[in-house]
């Protein structure tokens, strides 16, 4: 059971994006908790409880509030290394995102191709599960041997 937090401000994305990342684990035999924050305060007071709450984070850059970039380099600053996937509607954050160290950066609107897609197919049985030491997530899903953006 793999535990993801998604977090997006705008509530039809959320629940969009929530619902998408069950379905892809789903279709390849995997499951998981969703955890839904509409805002980086919340993720952050549930970060300060349990540093490794999650699997993997997947965030949008522009949060109202605050910037995700911003909050993610702030989490590394302070030890977390909770692999990150960024969502945007913009691709000029891509290399300011660089400095987060994301696994994966993706454009919206955010589709089932663009977030199912793997960088590097491969049918080693290894590729179909988390790598929890290296920042990747199921194949098929989302892997990461690089910086991408989908």
């Amino acid at each position: 059971m793999y535990r993801i937090a998604v977090c997006e401000d705008e509530p039809i994305f959320l629940k969009y994006i929530s619902e998408m990342t069950v379905d892809i684990l789903s279709s390849i035999g995997e499951s998981c908790e969703i955890w839904k924050y509409t805002s980086a305060l919340g993720l952050e007071s549930a970060l300060q409880e349990d540093s490794g709450a999650y699997d993997i984070l997947i965030l949008d850059i522009m949060l109202g509030e605050i910037n995700g970039v911003s909050f993610m380099e702030y989490l590394r600053d302070h030890g977390n290394c909770v692999p990150v996937i960024f969502i945007s509607s913009s691709e000029k954050f891509v290399f300011d995102a660089y400095s987060a160290e994301p696994v994966g950066y993706i454009l919206k609107p955010v589709s089932r191709q663009k977030a199912g897609r793997s960088p590097e197919p491969s049918n080693s049985a290894s590729d179909t599960k988390i790598d929890r030491g290296r920042y990747s997530i199921c194949y098929g899903v989302i892997s990461y041997s690089g910086y991408y953006v989908y």
